[in-house]
């Protein structure tokens, strides 16, 4: 199981985020242990540390296709963004309130998520295009938000589809950079 990045909080604790393909465990035998996985397609995984190496909690984000992730930044606060890309559809928060569900428009689309401190979805949003778009990079906001770079592979690119500031652009040539920022509110 492949760990994409890793980010250090101040009070030394570590959030990690990867790409499962099958099961893991993790905090094997701790009060806190969780199975993560999917015998089927990959899945992106949220994870952090105590100082001291205990697991303090996990999540996943299920769906349709694929998913993996590859930045994570963590704030002051200890609240994190993690971004990476998806197939068909992703869900982030399953079972809770802020539930959502992004849905892919191209071969691979981009995500943006924000996770509280106890690990519990913020907000989720998707860059989706009508090609192959991949994330490069992700830093913090002075707001605590955040800015994305990334990469957009042929046709049509829209950030926040079906929202009032909804932007879209189109690929010339082969593929055109991006970057994207979201308020602490995505």
């Amino acid at each position: 199981e492949p760990w994409a990045a890793c980010a250090l909080q101040k009070d030394g604790s570590v959030l990690t985020v990867g790409t499962l393909k099958g099961v893991a465990v993790l905090g094997t035998g701790e009060a806190n242990e969780k199975t993560l996985g999917f015998a089927g397609q990959e899945r992106f995984f949220l994870a952090k540390y105590e100082s001291d190496g205990r697991l303090a909690w996990a999540k996943q984000g299920n769906g349709t296709g694929s998913t993996s992730t590859r930045r994570i930044v963590a704030f002051d606060d200890g609240s994190c963004a993690v971004t990476g890309d998806f197939t068909l559809t992703i869900t982030f928060g399953e079972g809770t309130v802020a539930e959502t569900e992004l849905i892919s428009s191209g071969d691979r689309d981009v995500f943006v998520a924000k996770f509280g401190a106890d690990g519990n979805l913020v907000w989720a949003r998707a860059v989706n295009g009508t090609g192959t778009d991949g994330v490069e990079g992700i830093d913090i906001r002075p707001d605590g938000g955040c800015v994305i770079s990334g990469v957009a592979v042929g046709g049509t690119v829209t950030f926040g589809a079906g929202e009032s500031e909804e932007t879209s652009f189109t690929v010339n040539g082969s593929y055109d950079g991006f970057l994207a920022a979201y308020g602490a509110n995505g």
